[in-house]
C-alpha cells in the first residue's frame, strides 16, 4: 500500500477528521505509515502492537498512547473507545471486544 492509497483509506474511505480517535493495530511498515497519516489528518491516534519497539516508534511518530493487547483489554474495561479502528495485522490474535 503506497502513500496515496493510505491517504485515500484514512481520509476518503474512513473519513477521518481532526479530533477523532483512531486505533491502529499492527505497527509495522504500513501501520507506522497509517499512524503518521492519521496524525497528519489531526486524529488522536492510539497504537496497538505486541512489540515494545513498535509501540515506541508509534509514540515517536505522534501516537497519543500505545498498548499491547493486555493493556488494551484493561483500557477497554475502563470504557476506552475510539471512532475508528484500522487493522494491519489480520490474524486470529487481532481481537476487539466492545
Amino acid at each position: 500500500m503506497e502513500f496515496n492509497q493510505q491517504k485515500e483509506l484514512l481520509s476518503d474511505f474512513l473519513q477521518i477528521k481532526k479530533g477523532e480517535k483512531v486505533m491502529i493495530t499492527g505497527i509495522g511498515g504500513l501501520g507506522l505509515l497509517a499512524v503518521q497519516m492519521a496524525v497528519y489528518l489531526g486524529a488522536e491516534v492510539y497504537a496497538v502492537d505486541m512489540r515494545p519497539s513498535s509501540r515506541e516508534l508509534a509514540l515517536k511518530f505522534g501516537a497519543k498512547a500505545a498498548f499491547d493487547l493486555p493493556q488494551l483489554d484493561a483500557e477497554l474495561a475502563k470504557g476506552f473507545t475510539v471512532d475508528c479502528a484500522v487493522d494491519f495485522v489480520s490474524t486470529d490474535t487481532s481481537e476487539y471486544r466492545t
